[in-house]
C-alpha cells in the first residue's frame, strides 16, 4: 500500500515496527496516533502542502477578516458581475494606495487575521486561498 493511501491503523503498524513494540506492550494506540497528529500539522504547517479554499464574508466597518489556516495566499472579492483578485499590500502602507470606489481592493495577512483595504462599508464575499490545517481521520 503507498502512503497516500494508507489508514492510520496502517500508520500505527509502521510504527509499532520501528519502535520494536509490535505486541503493544509500551505505546498505545492513542500515543501513536496523537504522534501522528502531531507530525502530520507540523508537515502541514511547514511545507504548506495542504491547500484549500475558503469562503468568508467582511463586515461592516470591520477591516479585518478573522480566519483559520496557516497561511493565507491569494484572497479573491466575489462581485454579481465579475470576480476579482485582490492585490496583496505591506499593512505599513495602508492609506498609501490609489483607492477606486469602495469596494475591496487590497488585503494584507496579520496573525490570523487578514486586513482589507478599503475598510468595507457593506458586507462582501471573500474566496481565500489557503495553506490550510490536515483534517487527520484516526479511525
Amino acid at each position: 500500500m503507498t502512503f497516500p493511501n494508507m489508514q492510520a491503523s496502517d500508520l500505527e503498524s509502521r510504527v509499532r515496527t520501528y519502535l520494536n513494540d509490535e505486541n503493544s506492550l509500551f505505546f498505545s494506540e492513542a500515543e501513536i496516533y496523537n504522534w501522528l497528529t502531531i507530525a502530520a500539522k507540523d508537515i502541514a504547517e511547514k511545507t504548506t502542502c495542504v491547500r484549500r479554499i475558503l469562503s468568508y464574508q467582511t463586515t461592516i466597518g470591520v477591516r479585518e477578516v478573522p480566519f483559520n489556516a496557516y497561511k493565507v495566499f491569494h484572497v479573491e472579492y466575489l462581485n454579481s458581475t465579475r470576480n476579482l483578485m485582490l492585490t496583496k499590500i505591506d499593512p505599513l502602507r495602508i492609506g498609501h494606495y490609489n483607492i477606486d470606489g469602495t469596494t475591496p481592493q487590497y488585503w494584507y495577512e496579520l496573525g490570523s487575521s487578514i486586513g482589507i483595504e478599503p475598510i468595507p462599508d457593506d458586507t462582501y464575499n471573500l474566496r481565500l486561498y489557503v495553506a490550510d490545517i490536515p483534517k487527520l481521520i484516526t479511525t
